[in-house]
């Protein structure tokens, strides 16, 4: 596959009906996979204002997993990609679903149904899929385990 066939693959609107098109989602986990100092380590996206379907970049970060939890509100929906270092150099790549308490049962069905359309851009990871709907659950020993 083509570098520019892949960058396709992530600018099409998914049959979900997710619209995973914003070039700053890919560009955000390609920043992660791609070795280098400073390293992003964390990537976050949400559903863009008011939308239902549009999913945009909420931030990334050179800080881990607690300055992505920083990131995080109880009322959100979010997809996050992370790299974390482990003991012998090689680094894992993690997918995150957080879904904060505080979302309403609508939203959490559809944030389950979106997943795997957005998961879809972290293309190469290998450490997992977690689940998270609370900020102090979510840590680098919880995630990582």
């Amino acid at each position: 596959m083509q570098v520019g066939e892949a960058k396709a693959l992530h600018t099409t609107k998914r049959s979900s009906g997710i619209d995973v098109s914003d070039a700053s989602l890919a560009e955000a986990w390609a920043s992660i996979r791609t070795d280098g100092e400073p390293q992003t380590n964390w990537c976050a996206f949400t559903y863009a204002e008011g939308s239902n379907s549009v999913i945009k970049l909420l931030g990334s970060g050179i800080g881990g997993v607690s300055e992505l939890c920083s990131t995080l509100l109880d009322s959100m929906v979010a997809f996050c990609g992370v790299r974390v270092g482990d003991d012998k150099g090689s680094a894992r790549f993690h997918r995150i679903l957080f879904v904060g308490e505080e979302v309403g049962g609508m939203k959490k069905g559809r944030a389950a149904l979106a997943k795997n359309a957005v998961f879809a851009v972290f293309e190469g990871a290998s450490g997992g899929d977690h689940d998270f709907s609370s900020v102090e659950d979510l840590s680098v020993a919880s995630v990582f385990q």
